[in-house]
């Protein structure tokens, strides 16, 4: 399991579990507290499936979790462009 040492907060096992459902995972997203968990978690997951069957899962699946992370990575790319 990957543990990222130069983050700050402390890792929760239990959300990071809690994570991988998917009715769950949204109530973690969006917030600060949770980066480490999500940094484990993602980390965890690719080491399983690899990036390429992450990426499919959780940005290319077409379901509602999928969905929501397409497009909070295309708000983040195209936010700065407000500030131009």
């Amino acid at each position: 399991m990957f543990i990222p040492t130069a983050c700050n907060g402390l890792l929760e096992e239990r959300i990071v579990q809690d994570m991988s459902v998917p009715e769950n995972f949204k109530k973690y997203l969006g917030k600060e507290k949770y980066y480490r968990d999500f940094l484990v978690f993602w980390q965890n997951e690719m080491e399983k499936k690899g990036w390429e069957n992450v990426l499919n899962e959780y940005v290319f699946a077409g379901d509602e979790r999928a969905d929501d992370l397409l497009g909070r990575l295309y708000a983040g790319k195209w936010h700065i462009s407000l500030w131009l």
